[in-house]
């Protein structure tokens, strides 16, 4: 699903945990609509988990499904956050982050013994989380007259726009979505619509806002 309107990612946090020689791996997974919430939550990790070693994370955002960041918080390199993103890949999760939070047991584990640990920890939030279907859409806002509520109605579910709400007032509003990939092409459907129909020119049509997650 990657680089298209829908994705998978998760439906709210979930945690797992994996532990080894002493140490504790404790997994955090969690949904993003906007790339800043890394940052909060990984602060707020750190507020709640003052006495752990590390906490190292890997995330992947928006509708590019090669931009990914990792982060091994002082393990070495490649041993936390590398494992952590090969979980978000493996089952094809995107705007989603993992942080692990490792609590030192007194006994080193070696490289391979970290890989496995992040990787295991990681694995075990995503196991234990709601995995869901989103999609990436554009909001469009329209008013129009009495007149044309059926046709115009009619026409919205045909597309099929989604989310369509209206209100009744001196004209009718109606906002809705569509794919992002269809943004453009719905635009110029509508107008080539209007004209065939020989509708007259609509006091408000406009996109409100694109997706970018």
């Amino acid at each position: 699903m990657s680089g298209t309107d829908q994705f998978l990612t998760v439906s709210g946090p979930a945690s797992g945990t994996y532990k080894d020689k002493g140490s504790t791996f404790q997994a955090f997974i969690f949904p993003l609509r906007d790339e800043s919430e890394v940052k909060m939550l990984v602060t707020r990790l750190h507020k709640e988990h003052p006495k752990a070693r590390h906490i190292c994370y890997a995330y992947r955002f928006g509708p590019d499904p090669e931009y990914a960041r990792v982060q091994d918080d002082g393990e070495p390199p490649g041993t936390a956050g590398r494992p952590i993103l090969s979980q978000l890949k493996s089952h094809h999760l995107e705007n989603t982050l993992i942080a692990v939070v490792r609590y030192f047991g007194g006994t080193l584990l070696g490289t391979s013994g970290l890989i496995q640990a992040y990787k295991q920890a990681a694995a075990d939030a995503v196991t234990r989380s709601e995995i869901i279907t989103r999609h990436r859409e554009a909001q469009f806002r329209i008013l129009f007259p009495y007149t044309l509520d059926k046709p115009v109605t009619a026409w919205l579910k045909s597309i099929p726009a989604r989310d369509l709400k209206k209100q009744y007032a001196e004209l009718i509003e109606a906002r809705f979505s569509v794919p992002v990939s269809m943004a453009g092409e719905f635009m110029a459907l509508f107008q080539k619509t209007k004209a065939e129909h020989q509708w007259p020119e609509f006091p408000a049509f406009e996109c409100l806002s694109t997706d970018a997650f």
